[in-house]
């Protein structure tokens, strides 16, 4: 999975080399880091990613969780 930054303060999904709309959100980035979050409101899920500047790796955390 690709992403693109599309706002100061959200990224967007790539797809064959289309920029799908998506709400991953900027919660904090720093010099170094970006965190990002991703909620999807038709299901019960959340996916947290912080992106590395310096070393262009990523971590991403898929959360399941219930009300």
């Amino acid at each position: 999975m690709e992403i693109t930054r599309t706002s100061s303060k959200q990224f967007s999904t790539i797809d064959d080399g289309k920029i799908i709309k998506s709400k991953i959100d900027i919660i904090k980035e720093t010099k170094d880091y970006i965190h990002l979050y991703t909620d999807f409101n038709s299901v019960p899920m959340a996916f947290v990613r912080v992106l590395d500047k310096n070393k262009k790796t990523f971590v991403m955390v898929g959360l399941e969780y219930q009300n």
